[in-house]
């Protein structure tokens, strides 16, 4: 068995393992991805694939934290399994940490079925333990969340700016503040995400929590939301995460209005907390998450 890199040049090899069988450097961005070959009849096959990203993935980040190791896909295949396939690629992600300070690997299993339950057992023997954790996933609207938001009553001077109002070098320490940070700069240079409902939160005159909106056309003069990343730096009150999402809402219903759909898919602990405390009727998917400690 033999563990491979997966570049432009051999993407296609592997796209047959990939989610919804397609692959791409797009879908890759940001992310890794390593391939496992068997040698079969005088070549190598591939046989496996595993795509995961280096995130902080507790509340906060700190500056003691290391960051942890999300699987954010595993597929070997079906005639390959049991052979060790699955361990090949763990052992081959394991090998990638040696030298870092990365301690911790995580990877969600979907309310296991049979299949996720294979999953599940694998992960397990390979030193995975598991607990139930919440997701969020639904499509709301500007104003369903602006009911809930009138209600509630802001104390104190707002300490939020939109990302349209930092200055070039603010914008490019973001990621480096909060780590995980997707990028929001396109290949062009361009903000990836709507700089006038994305905020960041000020703490003593410094950048302390981040809020990431990006937009898209579904229709003739038609605009949907995505809410795609907020966290906050430890030491911060709770209070002032609200802020962040507050101050974006009013901003886009004074843009696009009321009837703009709302997207949120998070698993981040304080992020379902905010969402089921401004929806109180928000649907919770439960998911399992299993965690390994001590890689290195």
């Amino acid at each position: 068995m033999t563990i491979t890199t997966l570049s432009a040049e051999n993407l296609q090899a592997f796209e047959q393992f990939a989610p919804a069988g397609t692959l791409t450097e797009h879908i890759l961005e940001g992310r890794h991805a390593i391939g496992a070959l068997a040698w079969e009849e005088g070549s190598f096959v591939p046989v496996g694939l595993m795509i995961f990203d280096i995130a902080y993935t507790g509340h906060e980040k700190s500056i003691s934290t290391p960051p942890s190791v999300n699987i954010l896909w595993l597929y070997v295949d079906e005639t390959e399994r049991n052979k060790g396939t699955g361990s090949a690629l763990m052992d081959g992600l394991l090998s990638s940490l040696k030298n870092t300070e990365i301690n911790e690997i995580r990877c969600v299993v979907e309310d296991p079925e049979e299949e996720g339950n294979e999953l599940k057992r694998f992960l397990e023997s390979r030193g995975f333990e598991f607990e139930y954790t919440e997701r969020i996933s639904l499509a709301s609207s500007l104003e369903e969340l602006d009911k809930k938001r009138k209600r509630i009553q802001l104390k104190g001077e707002l300490s939020v700016k939109p990302l349209s109002e930092l200055e070039y070098e603010e914008l490019k320490s973001i990621r480096e503040i909060f780590g995980e940070t997707p990028d929001i700069f396109g290949m062009d240079g361009r903000l990836n995400c709507e700089p006038l409902l994305s905020y960041v939160l000020y703490h003593e005159d410094k950048i302390s929590g981040v809020y990431l909106v990006s937009s898209r056309k579904t229709g003739v003069d038609k605009r949907a939301l995505k809410i795609y990343f907020m966290r906050i730096l430890p030491g911060i009150p709770a209070s002032k995460t609200r802020e962040l999402l507050q101050v974006s809402f009013a901003k886009a219903i004074e843009i696009f209005g009321l009837e703009v759909p709302v997207y949120i898919d998070t698993e981040y602990p304080p992020t379902v907390a905010l969402i089921k405390y401004l929806i109180s009727d928000c649907p919770v998917e439960k998911v399992l998450t299993g965690v390994r400690h001590e890689t290195s």
